[in-house]
C-alpha cells in the first residue's frame, strides 16, 4: 500500500515561500492498493494536482470517500479533471456519520 498526501491544510488553501516545503492544498490522500486499486481520502483542494497525475497515468476507476462535508474537505472536487472524461468510473462514500451531509452537498448543490 502506498499513502500519499496531496493536501493537509485546514479551512482554506495557503500559498507562499513558508508553505513551499508542506504545501498549501487542503486535505486529500491517495491511498494505492497492492492491486493498484486508487483510494481518494477527501476531495480538498490537493486533489486538482492528484487528478493531473491520474489523468497522464490514463487511470479511470477510483472511489473516493469524504470523512465529513466540511468546505476544505470538498473544495477542490470541481477541478478533479477526472469527472469531465467520459468512462472514468467514480464511486463516491460518506463515512456513516457524514453520508447525508455529503449526499446533500453533491446531490442538491
Amino acid at each position: 500500500m502506498i499513502i500519499t498526501c496531496w493536501g493537509s491544510r485546514g479551512s482554506v488553501p495557503v500559498s507562499g515561500r513558508e508553505y513551499l516545503k508542506y504545501g498549501g492544498d487542503t486535505t486529500c490522500l491517495e491511498i494505492r492498493t497492492k492491486d493498484g486499486d486508487i483510494l481518494i481520502v477527501d476531495a480538498g483542494t490537493g486533489i486538482r494536482k492528484l487528478g493531473n497525475k491520474l489523468l497522464r497515468e490514463n487511470r479511470q476507476n477510483y472511489h473516493i470517500i469524504f470523512t465529513h462535508a466540511h468546505w476544505d474537505h470538498i473544495l477542490g472536487f470541481p477541478f478533479f479533471k477526472p469527472i469531465y472524461v467520459k468512462g472514468t468510473n467514480l464511486n463516491l462514500h460518506g463515512c456513516r456519520f457524514a453520508q447525508s451531509s455529503v449526499k446533500d452537498i453533491f446531490l442538491n448543490p
